[in-house]
């Protein structure tokens, strides 16, 4: 899943708060160890995203109080919702095929490889080992 953050919002609110702690675009771009000043103030403008790597920098050196934390929260989570939704949303195509059921469902064995129908297949390994058993 990729998170669809606004990058103005995001910027926006890190330049915030790296004025809130008096630093400088140049200080805290030599902290995060980047080449320019430059690539913090494209952060701030909502020109580009920030890596996790640089956000988790720039958030350890400012002063982060409760309410900023819970609108990089909201940020977060409102990127997080909006992705979830155009999951749910998404147009699913059903199999089209009709396919008869055994006579005998438990001791016939698969007719067709259905791996394809469920995405958590190889992510529970509970139901793996039970239907290799």
């Amino acid at each position: 899943m990729k998170f669809r953050l606004d990058p103005k919002r995001l910027g926006s609110i890190l330049g915030q708060l790296r004025q809130k702690s008096s630093m400088s675009q140049a200080k805290i771009s030599k902290i995060c160890q980047v080449n320019s000043p430059q690539y913090i103030s494209n952060i701030e403008r909502g020109q580009c995203l920030p890596s996790l790597k640089i956000l988790k920098i720039m958030l350890s050196e400012y002063n982060v109080n409760a309410e900023d934390k819970n609108r990089l929260i909201s940020l977060f989570l409102e990127a997080a919702h909006a992705e979830i939704e155009n999951i749910f949303n998404a147009e699913t195509k059903a199999p089209t095929k009709i396919e008869s059921v055994p006579e005998n469902p438990i001791s016939s064995p698969p007719t067709e490889d259905r791996s394809s129908y469920c995405s958590m297949e190889g992510h529970l390994p509970s139901l793996s080992a039970a239907r290799s058993g």
